[in-house]
């Protein structure tokens, strides 16, 4: 019966290691995801709402393209932070 204990322990302990072994790695990962997530809303709002596809000839007007979606976009976030603001 002891034998059997001291295996359940050695058993635990290496669930143990392994799952922190996991959330380690895991960790960086978090962090760029959560990145990911938000950069890939804001450029999905802009795809659909804008109907944004860049086919320009030249970097200037693509550059002048994105900067007036993106600029929308931030005013569209701000009248939608200046209602939050007012209602509540």
């Amino acid at each position: 019966q002891l034998e059997a204990v001291k295996a359940n322990q050695r058993h635990a302990s290496f669930f143990q290691n392994l799952l922190h072994a996991a959330f380690t790695v895991m960790q960086p990962q978090k962090k760029s995801a959560s990145i990911r997530a938000h950069v890939e809303h804001v450029f999905a709002h802009q795809k659909n709402r804008f109907n944004l596809f860049i086919r320009t000839i030249g970097l200037a007007r693509a550059e002048a393209k994105l900067t007036l979606c993106n600029l929308a976009y931030n005013f569209n976030r701000l009248i939608f932070h200046e209602r939050l603001e007012t209602a509540g």
